[in-house]
């Protein structure tokens, strides 16, 4: 699909509202890997993929993916509960219905949460979707913070990317995990670790995201 198609190594503008004036002193969001320098122009870091993390998934077809069975229904808390496949799946969410969406924004505070379980996951998320579930045609984009032991094989806070464009049936994945999303950046890692988090009653951080149309 890329045949003879330029890609677009920096945006030609920026959206309005990108910056927002605030007395809040910026603190820069770091990555571990950091400390052993950066990536020369024109490459990208990538995480790299061991065979235990493969062998941990039922599968490669499997591995950095999400599973349709897995995905929580975005239903209202004041509906009545009835069994689904949102059972197990506790979440919380602020959503807006547009006609026509060309992106948005979202400051994320950063954390690192205790996960109990090694097949728990934490994690919070801009989610921009188009499409449904019943038609099998779900696409969205994706992007935030996570602490995932069953991917990473840590219980470190992590950004993280994903997409899919047939409500999780056979298309999308993690990170770089699957081809279908393109990174220009090389300083910053997709499933990279990121620090600092707050801590409760102490210092707290904010990580901006945008997602947008050109």
């Amino acid at each position: 699909l890329l045949k003879n198609h330029t890609i677009q190594m920096q945006p030609s503008y920026h959206p309005g509202g990108m910056y927002h004036e605030s007395n809040i002193a910026p603190h820069h969001i770091t990555q571990t890997w950091h400390q052993n320098g950066k990536c020369p122009k024109n490459t990208i870091p990538i995480r790299r993929t061991k065979e235990e993390d493969v062998l941990r998934a039922n599968s490669i077809k499997t591995y950095g993916k999400k599973m349709p069975q897995s995905i929580a229904n975005l239903d209202s808390i004041n509906k009545p509960v009835i069994p689904n496949i949102s059972t197990g799946h506790q979440h919380a969410i602020a959503s807006a219905q547009v006609d026509n969406c060309h992106g948005t924004r979202a400051s994320f505070n950063l954390w690192k949460p205790t996960i109990a379980r090694a097949n728990d996951f934490s994690l919070t998320q801009l989610w921009i979707t188009g499409g449904s579930y019943s038609g099998n045609d779900l696409n969205t984009i994706e992007a935030g913070w996570q602490v995932y032991p069953g991917l990473y094989r840590d219980r470190n806070t992590r950004l993280f990317i994903y997409w899919t464009r047939d409500a999780y049936q056979t298309t999308g994945c993690y990170n770089l995990h699957c081809s279908g999303f393109i990174q220009t950046d090389n300083q910053i890692t997709l499933g990279g670790s990121i620090s600092p988090t707050s801590t409760y009653g102490g210092a707290q951080y904010d990580i901006d995201i945008l997602v947008w149309k050109v």
